[in-house]
């Protein structure tokens, strides 16, 4: 289990599954219903778990996870959650953009 969360805890893992499950709930008519102003909370929820879930840095005297440790995780959790966000919406803007001009120049 703990190899499966430390794959997942990979930054560009994570991205790659944050974007895949936002372009699933945008896509998948079962999820079409969801508000696409909860993706990014999602994103952060799951981001924040995995960071949790996975393994910690190699510190033998730490047992669990204290303050710091937690807004750390917190902080990475969003800072990741804001990087997928930004992604998306550039993805987003570039591909309609793209379909514009291709439409006018037609």
């Amino acid at each position: 289990m703990d190899a499966v969360v430390g794959f997942l805890n990979n930054n560009i893992v994570l991205t790659v599954v944050q974007l895949v499950f936002g372009i699933a709930i945008k896509r998948l008519p079962a999820l079409a219903a969801w508000p696409n102003k909860l993706i990014p909370l999602f994103n952060g929820l799951l981001a924040l778990l995995i960071k949790l879930g996975g393994p910690g840095d190699a510190e033998a005297a730490v047992l669990g996870v204290s303050g710091a440790g937690l807004l750390n995780l917190i902080l990475e959790a969003g800072a990741q959650t804001l990087l997928t966000t930004g992604i998306h919406s550039s993805w987003k803007n570039v591909w309609q953009n793209f379909a514009k001009a291709s439409l006018r120049s037609r």
